[in-house]
């Protein structure tokens, strides 16, 4: 959970040891003058001190947050895996929950989805035939807090989930998940991959992540559409 530093309040203190008020020792009720500034000068002092509630840093909320369940089951067509969850999905315990993220809008319009669901309504994914997972668990505010070991260790788990439920469709949602999951020399640019885990196909995507502006809004829409022809060709 959040971890609290020790502060003192030096007002307080004086309070509660009778040093500061009006039934402090050698003040009279009248003696307003005489309490107010001590109380001026303990209130400065206290303004001096460390905030006694400082803000959680992103490992803390990595501890008090529980990570985003895995939506899986066997003979899914499709099974979306990123990379890890951001803060903000993090915090609403909902996949892509980033209102800037185009991932839901993009399987509405390329038909995927019959309706546009809300980040809140992930699961409800199961019912069209697709999943979700990542390959890291633990949030962070970018990729650049994870770690090389983290991918390392998310492969072994992600792989033996994927080889459970074998979806005929393994879809990476950005490069770097797939490079952390098979590493550099297997990438041959976004779409079809050569790779497989077990009998999965593998595609991989832009990521629709807001923070990657390099691919707009329309080719990260493209790549999602084409899922549909990659997914009918296997049936």
């Amino acid at each position: 959970g959040t971890i609290f530093a020790a502060g003192i309040n030096p007002l307080r203190q004086a309070q509660r040891m009778g040093r500061v008020g009006p039934n402090a020792p050698g003040t009279r009720s009248t003696g307003k003058l005489k309490s107010r500034s001590i109380g001026a000068r303990a209130e400065r002092a206290a303004t001096s001190l460390p905030d006694p509630m400082p803000k959680p840093s992103t490992d803390q909320y990595a501890f008090a947050l529980n990570p985003l369940p895995d939506y899986l089951w066997p003979g899914l067509d499709i099974v979306f895996v990123g990379i890890n969850p951001g803060t903000v999905s993090a915090k609403a315990g909902h996949y892509y929950g980033n209102p800037m993220n185009g991932f839901w809008r993009c399987l509405y319009l390329a038909g995927l989805t019959p309706v546009l669901l809300a980040p809140a309504e992930d699961r409800q994914l199961l019912t069209f035939g697709y999943g979700l997972t990542d390959i890291i668990k633990r949030l962070s505010r970018g990729v650049h807090e994870l770690r090389v070991e983290e991918f390392r260790n998310g492969r072994v788990i992600l792989e033996k989930k994927l080889l459970r439920c074998e979806p005929r469709i393994v879809c990476f949602n950005g490069k770097t998940g797939f490079l952390g999951f098979f590493g550099d020399t297997s990438f041959r640019g976004f779409g079809d991959q050569r790779v497989t885990i077990g009998l999965s196909k593998i595609i991989d995507i832009p990521s629709t992540s807001p923070a990657k502006a390099r691919f707009p809004f329309a080719v990260k829409r493209r790549y999602i559409a084409a899922l549909r022809a990659w997914l009918n060709a296997l049936k």
